[in-house]
């Protein structure tokens, strides 16, 4: 086979659109002509009323699932995954599936993985802010940036799957995905991937509606796309995401991948201005792209099949595309075309325009196509389109499923997307290579399946279950086998092959098993006389069976147990035939361990043999001489082999696989077609994430399955108890672990009469060892009734005792075995406990309690006494272990409990809580409500006037105003004689309560030590709370009502100081809930933090520092009443818990304070010898910080750690091990386990090399050559580069700061001023509501609509190119654009908040503020025909976006390059405010490297440079700044501390590769321009990658300063990057480094010493006499790191003008801005030494002609000055049409005069030689005399003509002649004086003029002629300067 070099293969697929959510699904809808466009139901939408000129529509097409995300897959919290852009969220899942589909683990693999994506405009952020959605402001602006800009699409991947290639976002609208999958093939033949993943996700919100019709849009008017038809009215945009995975063709073909298709060519370009609008489509750039692609490879236009076009079904956009299809694809002749047919299609017209994944979707229909040789049809398409037409051509419209039959070609085929914006893509596809199709040789097959989760499995085995109506899936299921990760829940599938051999049915479907708790499996081999038959059918089916089989044969042949050694000859002779018996289960025990090494036999012999110390032959005689068949008794627990079958076999493998052994596939598929083949992928827990407040308080408990117990606690354990058998169960089990056990008889007295002293007796101190925990059992039946506050008291005593007589040194571990009984009683023992657990340990911390609650007592309860891990609360289910984790309730409402006229009495009514739910209930109906109080009846408290009775007052009377009645009812509910009467009183007077709710209890907390909890503590709290409960229950729940709602509180489970009998009292309420019977109705408790206040309530003080914390959690009044919607509808009677914050966390939080391992840290440190030694040790410091016990491999920031605790942590590490650990240790090692792993290797004395070496085998075909050769830019407090330079010198610093009451309006959360505060600071830029929208043609209204960011960087792009010269070359040259740009700030805060943008304008402000339109606007409006592309990865985007550009030079794709980053937050004046442990500066002050760094500031800037290519800066003689000579770029993947924080190994390869494709000694390099973000932890983590990949040699030479512009302006987000470049370059142009800002002390963490680097506080010039090498670095929030090295360049001396004056043009498109321009230039030419020939060289061919124009003609830059300042020459807009010469000179002075003017414009010079016949050999005086007057002639007439765009009209006269004619303005008037001429003067017209041609030109452009600068220049090899750019015009464009 051919395989061209540049060939890229599809080998993975993975999608999710409408209408399917896999390939499968999608080739269904393909070619069964499926439209997946759907109706709305009209009734489920709201429709837009501003739409005034059109319909609505009610049709969607929207993706399933698109709210549901597997976060805990992904290990994301809830709050992460919902503030998350589900665009993200499909994305990662889909790059998952895709790496799965194309036959790869993405834990295994290797080489560099690229990430190539772009996501649609952010409609889910955009709705939830303009929605005014709280969630937003509550979750706080940082997480959701990260959550949702479209920078963290690619490196959210990246980092989650661990890929360490390239990886950013790409954005230009449509043809977004096809510009992904373009780059990715570029990054594959460019050596720097090995393997890309590219495509994009789309999810429009809202999804579930339709949309307004208006006429001239690009919607549909009935909600179909008839693409290419004549009907066609446009299209219907839709969700969906798409991936695919990428590899070179010839090492996909290598590595047996299973081929989709072949990429054969890609071509982008850009339409510029080739169309009628920025939004319109061109027939030139679609046609220059498709002709480019199939110019690039040669490829013959007939050898495409089928062209799948954008074909959005619109008036305007499909006859262009179809006409440009005509153009390039279609044959010379009729005849030929008839011989090529060519099919067109549409996707778009089954599943609708996916925005920035449509063009992989069509790509991925294509490649389908190609596969199965069939094209599909075309929906709707019934005529073309009437302004095209197919007459004569090979075109038609697909409208059937046909089959691509065989050609002389391979079958191609054409993909095409175009952007919005002008990015235009074509891609060409090839069938793939033949793929043999073996058939299965197997009739079974054993799948076996895993996930993280239950609900996934259970949903992936329903997937590989569809395998079974396949006839062929040896493939499949190698690829389901081998080619997945293995997770902890696993089930296995066995397929057999039907009778019919068509199909496979299921013989097996094993139980779900989870692997972390499962004890070690033995296997049990029976050698009994069983039938035995089955054994032969394995024989001759198995391969490895069978050559087991025939090893055993031949090896007791040898040995003489066997006559013979063939099986056939054994089996006739019977005595040898009795032992196949034996040979066929020692065979089979071979062959299962030959496919898992792991597997283990309780036969002793079996195991000798296996281990290897038997041979076959002594384990053969072992067997038989022992008679091993007759045993009949099979060890318990053991997975029994009895017989030997196929099926019995696979089992056995399966059941090995789900215990958790591993099994080599390989060996298992060794005789099998083991070839890859797309399998089921995996199956996603569907969790829906959603911005929504309603249930967003309310958490519920739920169990999770725990691992088995692995770790044992040797103590001696003390059991108590009142059940003799349990007891007595328990010392069984405990004494089968040879565990000592104490139990005294007298626990049952003590039960009944508890005597602390007997207690004493038994649990003996001093007879303990010192250093031996104390372990309590206390044994507890549910069945048991007593009195719970006696109970109660019992316990608290006991743990008083332990508190007085225990030393502290001593560890308690009382353990609380709850045996649930037939008859659960509402009281027992156990319902205080969790109170308890919550909060003994706050107090004394030397106990630490555990519940365990079973149904019986068995050996998973035993193990658990003995357990030694963190859970302090199990359930023991059979054999499983489960423990609590709480979750945010995602209960959908049912109908309300509450109902008009209802009887609902309230305990507590007076109180806070009762007058609440007083206001909630009669705020939803007319009831009767009766408020029980202890302290009031309605006189006493009506006759009240105090503050807080009136409180009570008006929110009774507010209940009664509104309709409902309101009884108060004076009782004490503790004293149950009255209470009980009370409630028979309400029975009967209302017949019937309705409902209940019981907020009673003591008022305040207990707020008692237990210490000091006395009988009469416990009676009060218990009293009325759990009492009054009780009574509740006798009374009123025997009969119906509707619901009983205990108020609980928090503290039950969190616990609290001096809160015991509080948290067990309302422990009791949750249980009694818990254990009630809904039948009746719904009973059940609220747990609530801090409730709103209706009165002031003295128990709740702000100065309270308990209260403190509660506060921040306490609910609004619009909080508490949202809840009260859920808590209504609460039909289930399931607990609620009320939180507004994450109540899960805070749980873990408590929960580790109480853990075991808690209590087993030793006090004092001693000597590590081991490993485990340091992880203890390691943990240790990690609990003293965080607060919480981690597992070994958490990350420490996804364990809550942040830069601050970093510190502590490294401080503490540095202690506890006597080193002298840096900062950034913990960034390298983020986890336990690799920090300890570090530190215990790092005594052997082992230092790393470095990364250096990784690249140097980088050829000399890979150095880089590209030139910088202009730049512009707005910062802070510069307008211009001149200005940015002179205040780096000065090292000025450019951070605004500003006070609170300056900030402009903006919403900002307020800081609570401990945590948290306000800083006013920011680098901001002036004018940014200014905009020249007339020098572009862009009207007012659209540059109001359009971003700031947008606005500056066009202007920016036009001075930058005018700086490099290249302004007059745009239709020239192939100019890309790549570029970044932030999140839009003017549209979230302006646009959308104004009254103006409503209706379709809406759909206008966010096209012109989507980052989409950044690159491909700046093309339009210039016509630049190159790529136009914008890149996203947050901070390193411009960066990435250079690298990219360089790319596309250096392969010859660009000729010029404009890039660059915007980034302007609006309001500017917003501030930020600084949270402890965040990025940013609490001080507002950057200070990069400085011991002083807390952080760093942002700020607004525009910057943009442009590159070329070496070529094209010669031939154009450019100016340039620096030469790009390497590039290093990759991402951190996961091997750091977090998705958000930096990586050395990442950073350092980065750096290395940089330098190694330089080809540069790190000694060469004079300074590095760091990212240098000024935080304690990032600065060292930076400084420690480059001293890694400099490979820093021992040395005292510091000759590599190191620098941030970061400190003058801020960190610029998206400009940060190029902005640092620009530094740089500046740097290496002048030589000269200037001083860091701010800089004082090194940072304690950054030891410069032996490495070659410095900080320099001064100025710093450098050697002019060598070559200057500069770094620069990028680092990407999410891990994209860039670093570019830069030369210096020697710009050549050129030159010099024989003329001694010249003609310096200015001109602009107004005057204001001509003006300006002449200001700015005087400015720069006072402070800078400027070749006058270079100025006039520049102004003249290097700038565009305006019509506003002044010209000068002077001889230096002083007299320019002058002029500049000193006149006003204003053009009045009237061309000069006429000259008239009058000469009055003899012929000698004529002729100096001509010999003169000759001499000086060499360009007349040739021009005059060659018409008049002179040379320079035969011209003489004389000549010149003789044909001095027709040589001024035709000086003056031709030559004019040939560099002046208008005819003028040239007279020569006479004085006489010259009176009598008309002249005016539009006339120029030269006398030549012989006078004149002899004293060397000027002409009359112009003073200080040495002939009339300069002074003609002058005055020619000036009014309006334009000049061919070009050949007026042409002898003129002058070289481009850098000179100030046009001054625009600043007119106000701004929404208001």
């Amino acid at each position: 086979m051919n395989i061209s070099e540049n060939a890229i293969a599809i080998v993975g697929i993975d999608l999710n659109i409408p209408g399917c959510q896999n390939v499968e699904e999608y080739w269904n809808v393909l070619v069964n002509s499926i439209e997946c466009i759907e109706d709305v139901p009209k009734d489920s939408i709201s429709v837009d009323k501003t739409n005034k000129s059109g319909s609505y529509i009610y049709r969607k097409s929207a993706c399933k699932d698109y709210d549901k995300f597997d976060a805990s897959f992904f290990g994301y919290s809830r709050h992460e995954a919902k503030v998350m852009d589900p665009q993200h969220r499909l994305f990662l899942q889909s790059c998952w599936k895709a790496v799965e589909n194309a036959g790869y683990k993405v834990s295994k693999l290797e080489g560099s993985v690229g990430v190539f994506g772009s996501a649609g405009y952010n409609t889910y952020l955009i709705n939830a802010l303009s929605n005014d959605n709280k969630y937003v402001e509550k979750k706080g602006h940082y997480d959701i940036l990260v959550g949702n800009d479209k920078d963290y699409l690619a490196t959210r991947v990246s980092h989650k799957l661990g890929l360490k290639g390239p990886s950013f976002s790409v954005q230009c609208a449509c043809s977004s995905s096809l510009v992904a999958v373009h780059l990715a093939c570029q990054s594959l033949l460019m050596g720097e991937s090995d393997m890309c993943l590219a495509g994009a996700a789309n999810v429009r919100v809202p999804t579930e509606v339709g949309y307004n019709y208006q006429t001239g849009f690009f919607m549909s008017e009935d909600g179909h796309c008839r693409a290419y038809d004549d009907r066609g009215t446009g299209t219907v945009f839709g969700s969906g995401v798409g991936v695919i995975v990428l590899k070179r063709l010839e090492d996909a073909i290598a590595d047996d991948d299973y081929i989709y298709s072949v990429i054969r060519v890609t071509s982008v370009n850009n339409d510029g201005d080739r169309k009628i609008g920025f939004t319109a489509p061109s027939f030139e750039g679609q046609t220059e792209v498709t002709q480019t692609a199939l110019s690039l490879e040669n490829i013959e236009p007939e050898s495409i099949r089928f062209i799948e076009g954008h074909g959005t079904g619109t008036v305007l956009g499909d006859p262009i595309e179809l006409n440009s299809i005509k153009n390039t694809f279609n044959l010379e002749s009729v005849e030929a075309n008839k011989d090529y047919p060519c099919a067109i299609g549409s996707v778009k017209s089954n599943v609708g325009h996916l925005d920035a994944a449509a063009g992989v979707v069509g790509l991925i229909k294509t490649s389908l196509c190609l596969l199965n040789k069939k094209i599909v049809p075309s929906l709707y398409f019934s005529k073309l389109n009437s302004k095209a037409s197919f007459d004569g051509t090979r075109f038609y419209v697909a409208d059937k499923v046909e089959e691509i039959e065989s050609s002389v070609y391979p079958a191609r085929a054409a993909v095409s997307a175009f952007g919005v914006g002008g990015t235009n893509v074509c891609i060409i596809l090839e069938e793939p290579p033949c793929i043999e199709k073996n058939e299965d040789q197997s009739d079974m097959y054993l799948a076996v399946v895993s996930a993280k989760s239950e609900g996934s499995l259970k949903g992936m085995l329903d997937n590989v279950k569809t395998l079974k109506e396949k006839n062929n899936i040896g493939s499949i299921v190698y690829t389901l086998n081998s080619k997945r990760e293995e997770f902890s829940y696993r089930s296995f599938l066995l397929f057999e092959k039907s009778k019919d051999k068509l199909s496979y049915h299921i013989v097996k479907e094993s139980d779900i098993f989870d692997v972390r708790s499962q004890e070690e499996l033995k296997y049990s081999m029976s050698f009994n006389e069983t039938n035995n038959s089955n054994w032969k059918e394995l024989y001759l089916k198995n391969a490895i069976y069978r050559r087991q089989f025939e090893d055993w044969l031949s090896a007791l042949h040898e040995a003489g147990y066997l006559k013979f050694s063939e099986l056939s000859e054994v089996e006739k002779n019977k005595e040898s035939a009795e032992l196949l018996k034996y040979i066929s289960r020692l065979a089979f025990a071979d062959s299962l361990k030959k496919c898992c090494s792991d597997i283990h036999f309780d036969n002793e012999i079996l195991e000798r043999y296996l281990e290897g110390s038997l041979s076959k032959f002594e384990c053969a005689e072992e067997i038989i001489k022992n008679k091993v068949g007759k045993e009949s008794k099979i060890s318990e627990g053991n997975f029994v082999i009895e017989d030997v079958s196929e099926e019995i076999f696979y089992c056995t493998m399966g059941r090995a696989w789900t215990s958790g052994l591993k099994i080599d596939w390989e060996v298992l598929f060794a005789e099998s077609d083991k070839k890859h083949r797309p399998a089921p992928t995996y199956e996603f827990e569907k969790e829906r994430y959603w911005f929504e407040e309603d249930n967003s308080m309310i958490w519920r408990e739920k169990k999770v399955l725990l691992n088995k117990v692995s770790k044992t606690i040797n103590a001696k354990q003390f059991v108590f108890g009142k059940n003799h058998n349990l007891i007595e169960a328990v010392n069984k089990g405990l004494k089968a672990k040879n565990i000592e056990v104490i139990c005294d008889e007298k626990w049952e007295q003590l039960s009944e009469a508890f005597n602390i002293d007997e207690f004493a007796k038994i649990v003996d101190v001093d007879k303990l060892p010192k250093s031996d925990l104390i372990s309590l059992v206390f044994v507890i039946n549910t069945d048991e009734m007593l009195k719970i506050n006696e109970t109660f008291y019992k316990y608290l005593k006991i743990f008083q005792w332990i508190s007085k007589k225990i030393p502290a040194n001593k560890k308690v571990v009382p353990k609380f075995v709850q045996v649930k009984g037939k008859d659960t009683n509402l009281f027992t023992d156990s319902m205080f406990l969790e109170g308890i657990i919550s909060t003994l340990p706050k107090e004394l911390p030397n106990i630490q309690i555990k519940q365990i609650i079973c149904d019986s007592i068995n050996d998973t309860v035993i193990d658990e006494i003995v357990s030694y891990d963190d859970e302090i609360k199990v359930y023991i289910e059979a054999d499983n272990r489960y423990g609590v984790s709480f979750e945010l309730s995602n209960s959908q409402k049912n109908s309300s409990l509450l109902k008009e006229n209802g009887n609902y009495i309230i305990t507590g009514g007076t109180g806070n809580v009762g007058l609440l739910f007083l206001r909630e209930i009669t705020k939803r109906v007319k009831a009767n409500v009766i408020l029980v109080s202890q302290n009031y009846n309605e006189k006493l408290l009506f006759e009240s006037q105090n503050d807080k009775e009136i409180a009570i007052q008006d929110v009774i009377q507010q209940s009664r105003e509104a309709g409902s009645t309101v009884e108060i009812v004076q009782v004490d509910v503790s004293n149950l004689e009255n209470w009980n009467n009370t409630l028979n009183q309400l029975l009967q007077r209302y017949g019937k309560v309705d409902g209940v709710i019981h907020a009673a209890g003591k008022v305040g907390k207990a707020m008692d030590f237990i210490g000091d909890v006395s009988l009469q503590v416990i009676d009060d709290y218990l009293g009325a709370k759990v009492k009054g409960a009780h009574e509740i229950n006798k009374v009123l729940l025997d009969s119906k009502f509707d619901f009983c709602i205990y108020v609980s509180s928090t503290t039950s489970l969190l616990g609290g100081i001096g809160d015991c009998v509080y948290s067990g009292a309302n422990a009791i309420l949750n249980q009694m809930a818990k254990e009630r019977d809904n039948s009746n109705g719904s009973v059940f408790a609220i747990l609530l933090d801090l409730m709103p206040r209706v009165f002031a309530d003295k128990y709740v003080s702000s100065d309270d520092s308990k209260v403190k914390k509660l506060l921040e959690g306490q609910l609004t009044q619009e909080e508490f009443s949202n809840v009260c919607d859920s808590i209504f509808t609460n039909v289930n009677g399931e607990n609620m818990i009320i939180a507004k914050t994450d109540f899960e966390e805070r749980y873990l939080k408590e929960k580790e304070i109480r853990s075991y391992s808690n209590i087993l840290e030793q006090e004092k440190k001693a000597v590590v010898k081991s490993l485990s030694e340091y992880k203890h040790r390691v943990r240790r410091v990690w609990k003293q910080i965080l607060e919480i016990s981690c597992e070994e491999n958490i990350n420490f920031f996804d364990a809550g750690g942040d830069s601050f605790l970093a510190v502590k942590v490294i401080a503490e590490l540095n202690k506890e091990f006597s080193v002298s650990l840096p900062i950034q240790f913990i960034y390298e090692f983020s986890t336990i386990e690799l920090m300890a792993n570090e530190l215990y290797e790092s005594q052997k004395g082992d230092e790393g090399d470095g990364f250096a070496e990784n690249y140097s085998d980088i050829s000399a075909d890979d150095k880089i050559s590209t030139y910088v050769v202009g730049m512009a830019g707005r910062f802070p407090d510069a307008s211009s580069i001149d200005e940015l330079w002179n205040n780096l010198l000065d090292g000025k610093r450019s951070i605004s700061h500003f006070e609170k009451d300056e900030f402009e309006n903006v919403l900002l959360a307020e800081p609570d001023g401990k945590h948290n505060k306000y800083v006013g600071a920011r680098g901001i830029l002036q004018d940014i509501d200014k905009f020249d929208f007339g020098f572009f043609g862009i009207s007012k209204l659209e540059a109001q609509l359009m971003d700031p960011q947008q606005r500056l960087f066009i202007e920016s792009v036009w001075n930058a190119l005018e700086d490099a010269g290249c302004i007059n070359m745009l239709d020239k040259a192939r100019i890309g654009v790549f570029a970044s740009q932030g999140i839009s700030t003017y549209l979230l805060n302006v646009l959308l908040k104004s009254n103006k943008i409503k209706g379709d304008y809406n759909n206008v402000a966010v096209l012109n503020n989507s980052p989409d339109s950044l690159a491909t606007r700046v093309s339009y409006l210039l016509n630049l025909t190159g790529v136009s592309k914008t890149i996203q990865s947050f901070c390193s985007s411009s960066m990435v976006a250079l690298e990219d550009a360089i790319t596309y030079i250096e392969k010859g794709k660009c000729d010029v390059a404009v890039v660059g980053g915007t980034n302007i937050v609006v309001p500017q004046k917003s501030g930020y405010i600084y949270n402890e442990g965040s990025i940013c500066s609490e001080t507002g002050d950057i200070r990069s490297f400085d011991d002083r760094a807390d952080g760093t500031v942002f700020g607004n800037g525009v910057a943009v440079v442009v590159l070329a290519s070496d070529s094209w800066v010669k031939k154009n003689r450019l100016h340039s700044y620096a030469e790009i000579v390497g590039v290093g770029i990759n991402n951190d993947g996961s091997q750091k501390a977090s998705y958000l924080s930096p990586s050395v190994k990442g950073q350092a390869e980065c750096v290395a590769e940089a330098y190694s494709k330089a080809g540069i000694s790190s000694t060469q390099v004079s300074y590095i321009e760091t990212h240098g973000t000024a935080t304690h932890v990032g600065d060292p983590i930076e400084i420690t990658a480059l001293k890694k990949s400099f490979k820093c040699q021992k040395s005292n030479e510091q000759m590599c300063a190191i620098g941030s512009i970061k400190g003058n302006l801020g960190h610029l987000d998206r400009a940060a990057g190029v902005t640092s470049f620009i530094k740089a370059c500046l740097v290496a142009e002048k030589r000269c480094i200037p001083p860091l800002v701010g800089f004082e002390k090194i940072n304690e963490h950054i030891n410069f010493e032996e490495t070659p680097f410095y900080i320099n506080k001064e100025i710093v010039n450098l050697d002019k006499s060598k070559d200057i090498y500069v770094g620069v670095t990028a680092l990407g929030v999410g891990g994209t790191n860039v670093h570019i090295v830069l030369k210096s360049t020697q710009n050549e001396e050129t030159a010099s003008d024989n003329r001694k004056k010249c003609i310096i043009p200015f001109s602009a498109k107004c005057e204001e801005s001509l003006v300006e321009e002449k200001k700015i230039f005087t400015e720069f030419l006072m402070n800078n030494k400027v070749d006058i020939h270079k100025l006039a060289y520049a102004m003249q061919m290097k700038r565009k002609d305006f019509p506003i124009r002044e010209s000068y003609l002077v001889e230096n830059s002083e007299e320019l000055v002058e002029k500049l300042t000193r006149e006003t020459r204003k053009n009045v807009g009237k061309k000069i049409n006429t000259i008239i010469v009058s000469n009055y000179m003899s012929d000698k002075s004529l002729a100096i005069t001509i010999q003169k003017l000759l001499d000086e414009e060499q360009w007349l010079k040739e021009s005059v030689y060659d018409r008049f016949g002179f040379d320079d050999k035969n011209v003489t005086s004389e000549l010149y005399e003789k044909h001095g007057k027709d040589i001024l002639k035709y000086c003056i007439n031709n030559s004019l003509k040939t560099i002046l765009s208008d005819d003028i009209i040239v007279v020569f006269t006479d004085e006489k002649q010259k009176k009598n004619m008309l002249i005016d303005e539009r006339t120029i008037c030269i006398e030549l004086d012989e006078n004149v001429v002899e004293e060397n003067s000027e002409l009359k017209i112009q003073p200080n003029n040495i002939g009339p041609f300069g002074n003609i030109l002058s005055e020619i452009w000036q009014s309006g002629i334009d000049v061919d600068w070009e050949k007026y220049n042409n002898y003129l090899f002058m070289e481009h300067i850098h000179l100030p750019g046009y001054a625009f015009k600043k007119t106000k464009c701004w929404i208001d």
